[in-house]
């Protein structure tokens, strides 16, 4: 665990007080998970989620007495040290964008958790791309142990969640989540059983959202011709409308299912699950509820016919602006080709792909 904690953060990490604190020291704590608080100290709504967030950080370490960053627990003298409680394998680390040391120091002096060393600017340079934060304040959750993101919306936790009853927040299967009645525009409802044995779409979306409505247009129609082609298909709607009438009013367009507006929480548990930093987002899953595609957007937008459909991802794309938001999604190889005589570079494709597969 060490070792990653010390690749990602550093040697060092500071409290808020300014003591320096050892990072493989996490390690001996028995830390199980990080949580990344990407803000700034200019940002209004990065102060009140850092009220929020102590509130809820003391709960679940269960340190009120300690002081910051500390997860102090009973003393040496208290006899051996006890296992952790699951709920106080907790740590924060603040990732800051602040250009200015004194402001910086100012915000930090009453957090009860850790922060990067106002020096490191390169390397919090690097988590803010690492995890491609578009946004502040920002909250992901990682194992302390692999690396793996546990929660990318950890905002949503600390609403849903106060009590950290459902720590440490990991991914359920789609089936548990989705879970209860889903509605039709005409006020049928149907539980979410009957989607057993088709490929789901998770439209994330609202009314209030321009680029939102433009794909749904498209959508329909998309909707319309899987269906007519005979494939088992079907789409959820999880609205971020900001009221039910706006709800009403744009479901009413939509020939899929959608979660009550009124199950907020469920909603929420969708967002969380598929870390939604951006609407309009459509993931496209397999029967099995497993995902085949987050870029459903853009596979709809670029399939007008839907002979892609459940759109795979492709081992070789032509770069285009309509799918350059896949260079996000990890780790790719770019190739620049000069421009060629015809065919030349259908050619140049043919051997790529046939590499790809691992072909002569």
């Amino acid at each position: 665990m060490s070792s990653f904690l010390e690749e990602l953060l550093g040697e060092k990490l500071v409290t808020g007080g300014g003591e320096e604190v050892d990072v493989h020291s996490l390690g001996a704590r028995g830390i199980s998970l990080l949580g990344l608080y990407f803000g700034c100290s200019l940002s209004a709504p990065c102060a009140q989620l850092s009220a929020s967030l102590a509130a809820f950080y003391g709960r679940l370490r269960g340190d009120t007495a300690a002081g910051p960053g500390t997860g102090a627990g009973p003393g040496p003298g208290a006899g051996a040290a006890a296992e952790p409680e699951p709920r106080r394998r907790l740590e924060i680390v603040f990732v800051s964008s602040d250009q200015d040391q004194r402001q910086w120091q100012d915000f930090v002096r009453d957090m009860p958790w850790l922060a990067l060393p106002y020096k490191e600017k390169h390397r919090k340079l690097k988590l803010w791309n690492k995890y491609r934060i578009s946004n502040i304040p920002s909250l992901i959750f990682l194992d302390a142990t692999t690396g793996k993101v546990v929660c990318r919306n950890g905002l949503l936790v600390i609403r849903d969640d106060p009590e950290g009853l459902e720590f440490p927040w990991g991914p359920k299967p789609f089936r548990e989540v989705i879970a209860g009645p889903l509605l039709r525009n005409n006020g049928q409802s149907l539980e979410s059983s009957s989607l057993e044995g088709s490929h789901v779409g998770v439209y994330f979306s609202a009314h209030w959202c321009p680029p939102c409505r433009s794909l749904t247009r498209v959508l329909v129609e998309s909707y319309r011709k899987i269906k007519e082609a005979g494939q088992k298909f079907e789409i959820i709607f999880v609205s971020a409308d900001r009221s039910e009438d706006s709800f009403k009013q744009y479901f009413s367009e939509m020939p899929w299912l959608a979660v009550p507006y009124t199950d907020e929480a469920r909603r929420s548990r969708l967002n969380r699950l598929y870390g939604i930093q951006g609407i309009p987002t459509l993931i496209v899953l397999d029967p099995q509820g497993e995902v085949i595609t987050r870029q459903g957007r853009v596979e709809v937008l670029n399939d007008e016919d839907c002979r892609g459909f459940p759109w795979h991802p492709k081992p070789v794309l032509e770069l285009s602006d309509s799918n350059a938001v896949q260079l996000n999604e990890g780790p790719c190889l770019v190739l620049f080709v000069a421009p060629t005589q015809a065919g030349g570079q259908r050619n140049i494709h043919s051997r790529i792909l046939a590499d790809a597969r691992g072909g002569p």
